[in-house]
């Protein structure tokens, strides 16, 4: 369901933003993730407290393509998934058999890691400061 969803997804950003395409492929991505890894694991990737920028703007923007605003939803989604780019990689590289599938070039694997360490000393220093 998740290759579903992408494909439908990437068909409709080819046919102009095709809201149909759109709605269809985020919501069989978000199902087939749900199957794959579970709603419970859903929910701790989307719900922690410094991944709540990301979801929201990730989630808005679904909801923005749902609500029949292809082309601003889309931006907005892929605007929140970047916020999830640099963790995800970094897991989908530790994993046995997709570290081999998923060829990430050094530079951009020391960009990702000092995102990811900045990220982190931000997140560190926001929780203190409370």
């Amino acid at each position: 369901m998740m290759t579903m969803g992408i494909a439908f997804f990437g068909l409709g950003m080819m046919l102009l933003f095709d809201a149909g395409l759109l709605a269809l492929g985020n919501v069989l991505f978000i199902f087939g993730l749900g199957l794959f890894i579970g709603i419970e694991r859903i929910f701790r990737f989307f719900f922690q407290r410094h991944k709540l920028k990301g979801t929201s703007f990730f989630l808005g923007g679904i909801f923005a393509v749902l609500l029949g605003f292809p082309l601003i939803g889309t931006i907005i989604e892929i605007y929140g998934s970047f916020f999830f780019c640099p963790r995800l990689l970094h897991r989908l590289n530790a994993l046995p058999i997709l570290n081999q599938l998923v060829v990430i070039n050094f530079k951009v694997r020391k960009i990702l890691c000092r995102v990811e360490f900045r990220s982190n000393i931000a997140y560190y220093i926001i929780s203190t400061e409370k």
